[in-house]
């Protein structure tokens, strides 16, 4: 972009001066032509250090702290700490000195997962990441570099990690990924020699990115670190470069020279110069241009050979007719030529008026200052003073509050009643204003004689008066001045503003009727005006308030619709989602999810945890299992450890149980339980949760849940089914001996029945594994008589009970038996007499066992919205009670 097409922003530091059309012409030639670039626009961009693989910026060191150790040196060998952990680093960082990489990983590994908390953890998990980086594993390093940010980010180790990762990322070309990661080393590293390369490939991975801002401010931390710097020169080409695209003709200036001042490359002296000189030129600072193309600038005479009078003459002359810039080029061309005293003091006031005039704010100011310091009791003195105060408001400087009121009390006493006083007190006010700083805004706008206000300007007095006294909590006094101001003049631009402000007034100090009656107004007749959004949301914070939930729910779905990037629009889909919620139906239920999922879109941090637990209960009171499901995990996979509603959990457990998905049964009642406080866990889930293991081959945790089950039910039918379920449980751990212990005790307890039957089934089940185990190990006669015994078992079960279930379960696993047996006629036979008697029957293959994924550990989120109407999750289903008679006839299986 051509730095002189910039249009000026309000408000910027320096603010152009009058363009001379010739020079600037020539001005662009020269650049066109004569100057080299300062920066190469398209070429690859630099780099802070050597890379491997041509693609990456600088690596880190192979080690945290490569170029300079941080820490203390490590004492002598007599007084370090001993243990085991201490030799196993020991032995892996012999390893990994001598760069035996893919031997150190193991000793690494094991020191990390043994002593994730010891005292060289940050420095093993980076020199695991090292040891994958150097073995090409980058999955690997990775992982080990994040796991030093995670766990270790105040060590020095954590900044060499980000640096890594800063550099994979560049090479995957993730840029900003590559700029995140280097600011963060450079964030905590605290080794000059790595930070400073970070900064710069911070700066470098940002404008690959396209995050023009982000580079430039890394490349102005770059420029600010002190020799020796090899990346300033660069860093400063960039910064002007960016600055001049920015329209920040000043700090583009000044980056040039800092540039001037160091560069030893003629090119680029050469460019800088004169790129400096058009952006002087543009600021209208010609005769510095000038001195600048001519690289004289602060060397040249002024001449002395001009009269004070006459020079006064001149700039008198050139003033009236308002040729400003010959009034200022006259008087620097003149500088040393002085007039007498009082004239003086009048040319000075005619020359900072016109370099006002002219924007150049910095410079009358220091014409101002002049008059000031050398003819403090003049007329001109007070005019001057003010006009100062007037050019720092231009400028934005941040002490404007204390000039003016320094301004004020140097001349309270000499002109008390001064218009310049109000004026003053006004820009005091305005320049809180227009910085947010509300209460002060309005204490200076108390101090205004409203009397002394020119008319022109009392409409925006009064309205921000009112503003600011709302938004300082003076409630009833912004109510008294806004009312003033709608009354005097209603046809004001700021009349919905201000009702907006008035109605906020009304809102705080609880007179919602008639804050709504204002809302209504701008909503009914202003809505193209920007307070529409403010009416619209504080229109349906009162209706919240006050109960009106249909009402609050219309406002903000009128909210979201005219105002869509609203900054409210998550805490206005949260409110719409709440607002349906508590109507209490499964139809609002379910138009509450578009808005409360939206909501954590919009505001992750602010609403995941209320918008999930309100969008969960919907889904519980929809009685949606799958949705319900759906909402819950993608509420665990955002927020880990979140604390869920055991009642909820138990719910999608027993459902997902009866339907058969017993995975998820399992997954959602171990979240139910609480394996710490078993206690706290009704007896039911415990039950559902130990049926669910079984049947996923988590037979260790279903013999612990059968444990706290068993706890809860000490006595009746139930403790039989933990004792069977638990039985289970054992036999899938191979754990025979206990398993048929609880059979025994089981069976000690009943004497009839269906569950008497299936306990027998499993005692001989528990035979039959035995067995198996005796024929793996070779010892065929012991196994042949564990089958025997299964044998049995299920022979009696099949002859004496007439079930539809147990019985051909019985009579499949006899035959069974009598295969491994080798009686091969009676197994065909049993199984063909199953077959014909029981064609629906399908033999069961138990669960293979699998390992315990670990317990699910949950945080304490704020406490969740309870649901409108709990719903109970179902009983557990014990055993049905066989329907068999007890009594054995001839052909019954």
């Amino acid at each position: 972009m051509n730095p002189l097409l910039i249009k000026r922003q309000p408000r910027t530091l320096f603010l152009r001066l009058l363009l001379c059309p010739m020079f600037l012409a020539g001005a662009l030639a020269v650049a066109q032509n004569n100057v080299p670039r300062a920066v190469p626009v398209d070429e690859a961009p630099p780099r802070a250090l050597p890379v491997t693989d041509g693609s990456m910026p600088a690596p880190a060191p192979s080690r945290a702290q490569a170029v300079e150790d941080p820490r203390p040196a490590a004492p002598p060998v007599s007084n370090r700490p001993s243990g085991p952990d201490e030799d196993l680093y020991e032995y892996a960082t012999l390893c990994f000195t001598q760069g035996d990489h893919n031997i150190a990983i193991k000793p690494l590994s094991d020191y990390v997962r043994l002593y994730p908390q010891g005292r060289h953890a940050a420095e093993a998990w980076f020199r695991l990441g090292e040891c994958h980086h150097e073995t090409g594993d980058r999955a690997q390093a990775k992982r080990a570099y994040n796991q030093v940010l995670t766990s270790h980010s105040k060590s020095e180790s954590a900044g060499s990690a980000a640096y890594r990762l800063g550099a994979y990322a560049y090479a995957d070309k993730n840029f900003l990924e590559a700029a995140a990661q280097f600011s963060t080393c450079a964030r905590l590293t605290t080794n000059p020699a790595i930070k400073l390369p970070a900064l710069y490939n911070s700066a470098i991975a940002y404008e690959q990115g396209g995050d023009a801002k982000r580079a430039t401010a890394a490349y102005e931390q770059v420029a600010a670190v002190k020799p020796p710097n090899k990346y300033r020169e660069t860093a400063l080409g960039k910064m002007a470069t960016a600055y001049l695209d920015q329209g920040r003709n000043q700090e583009a200036l000044t980056a040039f020279n800092d540039l001037i001042d160091i560069t030893k490359d003629e090119e680029i002296l050469g460019d800088a110069l004169l790129r400096s000189g058009l952006i002087l030129n543009e600021l209208g600072k010609t005769d510095e241009a000038v001195k600048n193309f001519k690289r004289v600038l602060s060397n040249t005479t002024v001449p002395r050979e001009q009269r004070g009078m006459a020079l006064f003459g001149i700039i008198q002359s050139a003033y009236l007719k308002k040729d400003y810039q010959t009034v200022i080029s006259t008087y620097t061309s003149n500088a040393t030529t002085l007039p007498p005293g009082d004239i003086h003091a009048k040319m000075l006031l005619l020359v900072g008026n016109a370099q006002k005039q002219l924007q150049s704010y910095r410079q009358a100011i220091e014409t101002y200052l002049l008059l000031e310091k050398n003819h403090p009791d003049s007329p001109e003195a007070i005019d001057a003073g003010y006009q100062k105060l007037l050019s720092f408001y231009q400028l934005g400087n941040e002490n404007i509050p204390e000039f003016a009121l320094a301004f004020e009390e140097l001349y309270r006493t000499s002109h008390p009643d001064h218009e310049y006083l109000t004026m003053s007190r006004i820009i005091r006010a305005d320049w809180w204003f227009g910085k947010g700083d509300y209460l002060k805004a309005s204490e200076a706008f108390t101090g205004i004689n409203i009397t002394q206000v020119p008319e022109k300007v009392l409409p925006s007095i009064l309205y921000k008066k009112g503003f600011t006294e709302v938004e300082a909590g003076k409630n009833n006094e912004a109510i008294t001045t806004l009312t003033n101001f709608l009354e005097k003049y209603p046809q004001d631009a700021n009349v919905p503003a201000a009702l907006a402000q008035r109605g906020i007034a009304q809102k705080n100090v609880r007179a919602f009727d008639k804050a709504l009656t204002d809302f209504t107004l701008i909503i009914k007749n202003h809505g193209g005006h920007p307070a529409l959004e403010m009416a619209l949301y504080q229109s349906g914070f009162i209706k919240s308030e006050t109960r009106d939930v249909a009402g609050m729910i219309a406002d903000y779905e009128l909210l979201l619709q005219k105002f869509p990037k609203t900054a409210a629009a998550a805490e206005a889909s949260f409110n719409i989602g709440k607002g349906y919620f508590s109507l209490n139906d499964k139809e609002s239920f379910g138009k509450a999810l578009d808005p409360l999922r939206k909501s954590i879109e919009l505001n992750r941090e602010g609403y995941l945890d209320k918008s999930s637990q309100l969008l969960i209960n919907c889904q519980w009171l929809r009685e949606d299992v799958d949705g319900m499901a759906k909402e819950v995990d993608t509420y665990l996979d955002a927020r880990k450890g979140a604390r869920i509603n055991p009642q909820g959990l138990t719910f999608l457990g027993v459902n997902y149980f009866n339907r058969g998905n017993y995975e998820a049964s399992n997954r959602y009642l171990s979240l139910a339980s609480t394996p710490d406080q078993p206690e706290a866990t009704e007896a039911p889930v415990w039950n559902y949760l130990g049926m669910a293991r079984i049947e996923t081959g988590h037979y260790t945790g279903a013999i612990i849940a059968f444990d706290h089950y068993l706890s809860k039910t000490p006595t009746g039918q139930g403790h039989v089914l933990g004792l069977y379920g638990k039985a289970k449980g054992q036999l899938g751990a191979a754990l025979f001996d206990e398993a048929q212990k609880s059979i025994n005790d089981a069976l000690t307890l009943i004497k009839t029945g269906k569950l008497k039957g299936q306990l027998q089934i499993l005692d001989g089940d528990v035979f039959s594994a035995r067995g198996d185990t005796f024929a793996g190990k070779g010892s065929m006669d012991a196994a042949k008589q564990q089958w025997a015994k299964a044998l049995a078992q299920y022979v009696v079960v099949s002859q004496f009970f007439v079930d539809p279930e147990i019985t051909p379960e019985a009579a499949w696993k006899a035959a069974e038996m009598f295969e491994k047996t080798d009686d091969v006629k009676q197994a065909t036979a049993m199984r063909s007499l199953v077959k014909s008697k029981y064609p629906a029957f399908t033999p069961k293959v138990p669960a293979p066992a699998k390992a315990m994924p670990p317990p699910p550990v949950q945080e304490e989120p704020p406490a969740p919205d309870p649901p409108a109407a709990e719903i109970a999750p179902a009983e557990p289903v014990p055993a049905p009670e066989s329907t068999s008679s007890n009594t054995a006839t001839a052909d019954s299986i």
